[in-house]
């Protein structure tokens, strides 16, 4: 099962982090402070997500992709008294703001609440009277939301995974109708039941490899192996498609920096992460009033819109692929997978931070930087890391088995999320920090991809 841990890391129990993983579970936890985290030797490999969950932002995106959310509710013990927050209470503002975050998702994951501690109790009278009207009010909040929620009173290892037998024994197994049952590329597990390896590389990388022959062969190889290759790109699908005859060793491609999934095979996008006409004119609107120099194209599949103006920047050439496929109208004529902003640096800038202070904050838009003067906004769930989640659950690979490459600032959502990471190329060194393997930038993709193929195929 897929479990999205929340914690104030002070209610996180220890041992309970492992507990689940011999269980079987795949585990991404949402925690104030990586740094603090890592001090713990029981959340050694673990991946961790950085996030305030009392406040809109990044680390709803995990919602999506999870089975379960394990809210452990309690502030922290440590936390001074007052007359007004007794030191045992719920986090009722975190546990809200978990719930409409599973109510966007559909079919949304169940919600199981740590509701006491094990230095506390219900019978505790200074705690008691605040503990069950919070619990109350949840219970009311999500009444009617379609979110399944449970409550234990005690987050220790043992206790969870009681709930959790229980909770398997009570819902009967839904047969799997992913693609993979039928048409994907090697068998659903060894013969000793084992998972797959899932390789995620930017396809940036292979396309400027001084040495292609090799690197192409090394991932058919790898293919033939049985395992998984899933490329990831901040191009969009013309771009994807021209180079589709050499990319046979893979299926899925997350393209637009996880704004879609295009099934190769089929030539189709699995999904889009829109932002909708309405919210685009407000945005377009919104930078023009900074400057009416500046140039907006929204993208949706093969076309893009221009507001004419501007001509494309060349860093934006390259992200937006064929030039045929650029047509002038109206860019909030329709829902977009993305929309640039281009222009002098210094207004793009103030476009950024109007659009951060307006809309950012409030995680009803996710921003990236693409460089000087070229600026992109796209739907918040639109990201490469939560996008991989979804093509393994079409592949049915564990989190766990998946190997992320990642050579630009752009992949830290997947250094952070998922154990097993490589950093290399020229950001190695910057965004190494989260990696498990920080390569030399001068080491060759085919040699990287070389010791991927001794180290991770099954054999």
């Amino acid at each position: 099962m897929r479990i999205l841990v929340i914690s104030t890391l002070s209610d996180l129990h220890e041992g309970l982090l492992p507990a689940l993983r011999d269980a079987g579970h795949d585990l991404v936890a949402v925690v104030p402070s990586i740094k603090r985290a890592r001090v713990r030797r029981d959340l050694t490999g673990f991946a961790l997500f950085e996030g305030e969950p009392s406040c809109p932002g990044d680390w709803q995106r995990l919602v999506e992709g999870s089975e379960l959310v394990l809210h452990l509710a309690y502030s922290t013990t440590h936390a001074p008294e007052s007359e007004s927050e007794p030191r045992h209470v719920l986090r009722a503002d975190s546990v809200f703001q978990t719930v409409e975050s599973i109510q966007r998702v559909e079919p949304g994951p169940m919600m199981m609440i740590v509701a006491t501690g094990s230095s506390t109790s219900l019978d505790d009278s200074s705690d008691a009277s605040v503990i069950r009207e919070r619990l109350d009010r949840i219970a009311r909040k999500v009444e009617g939301k379609h979110v399944a929620l449970r409550f234990i009173e005690d987050g220790r290892a043992e206790n969870v995974l009681a709930e959790l037998a229980e909770l398997n024994a009570s819902e009967p197994p839904v047969p799997s109708t992913s693609p993979r049952s039928v048409d994907a590329v090697g068998s659903a597990s060894d013969a000793d039941g084992t998972s797959p390896e899932c390789l995620a590389l930017p396809l940036d990388a292979i396309l400027n490899e001084e040495v292609p022959a090799n690197a192409f062969d090394l991932l058919h190889r790898i293919a033939a192996e049985g395992v998984h290759i899933v490329l990831f790109t901040s191009s969009g699908m013309a771009r994807v498609l021209k180079h589709q005859d050499s990319l046979g060793f893979c299926r899925y491609v997350i393209i637009g920096d996880g704004a879609a999934l295009l099934d190769l095979r089929t030539r189709e996008m699995v999904r889009t992460e829109l932002i909708e006409p309405g919210l685009l004119e407000e945005l377009v609107a919104s930078a023009r009033g900074v400057s009416p120099r500046l140039s907006m194209f929204s993208e949706r599949g093969m076309n893009l819109i221009s507001d004419g103006g501007i001509p494309p920047l060349e860093a934006a050439v390259e992200i937006l692929g064929a030039s045929e496929n650029l047509v002038e109208g109206c860019v909030f004529d329709r829902p977009a997978t993305r929309l640039f902003i281009q222009g002098p640096p210094t207004w793009v800038a103030r476009v950024e931070h109007l659009f951060s202070e307006g809309w950012w904050k409030s995680g009803v838009i996710g921003l990236l930087n693409y460089g000087p003067g070229l600026l992109g906004v796209l739907a918040p769930s639109a990201d490469r890391s939560i996008a991989l989640q979804r093509i393994e659950s079409l592949l049915e690979v564990p989190r766990r088995s998946a190997v992320a490459l990642v050579s630009s600032p752009l992949d830290a959502g997947m250094l952070e999320i998922y154990p097993k990471t490589w950093a290399f190329g020229p950001f190695a060194e910057v965004i190494g920090r989260h990696a498990s393997r920080c390569v030399s930038s001068k080491k060759p993709l085919h040699e990287l991809l070389g010791d991927f193929l001794a180290l991770h195929v099954r054999g």
